[in-house]
């Protein structure tokens, strides 16, 4: 079982590291070059970028789902939360990590609805980048509470 265990994680690991690596490109390398630039296709790059981008996000957000329900049944199964330090700080992370999935189904859906987070994009990703470093940290966190 550890075999599966061990492909969870770092699969769970991997589209948390894709995701937040990638806002971090958008944000602080990718956006200032097309600033820079300015030249003819920038507008277009940026668009086509963002769509195969956004395939991405929604296989990593699928990833993390599915994968962060097997982790917490394991967790339920191994006991982990006779622990409060360990309970309290999953229960920080999920609720985290569902405002991040919220705040990234607003930026990704191209709909007159989520025009609120697409307004205000640069705000939203740069926000998913701060909470997605803060769940890696809560993670290392809960990793070290285990016996």
């Amino acid at each position: 079982m550890w075999i599966v265990d061990a492909v969870v994680q770092w699969l769970h690991i991997s589209s948390a590291v894709l995701i937040i690596g990638g806002l971090f490109f958008a944000v602080y390398v990718m956006t200032p070059a097309l600033r820079e630039a300015k030249g003819e296709g920038s507008a277009e790059l940026s668009t086509a970028a963002l769509k195969r981008f956004r395939g991405v996000i929604w296989l990593g957000i699928g990833t993390l789902l599915l994968t962060g329900i097997y982790n917490l049944m394991r967790a339920l199964a191994a006991g982990r939360f006779d622990s409060p330090v360990y309970q309290h700080t999953l229960e920080t992370k999920i609720l985290l990590a569902l405002v991040l999935f919220s705040v990234g189904i607003g930026l990704t859906v191209p709909l007159p609805a989520f025009n609120f987070f697409s307004s205000r994009r640069r705000f939203f990703v740069t926000l998913n980048i701060h909470l997605g470093l803060l769940i890696v940290l809560l993670s290392a966190v809960l990793r070290r509470s285990v016996g």
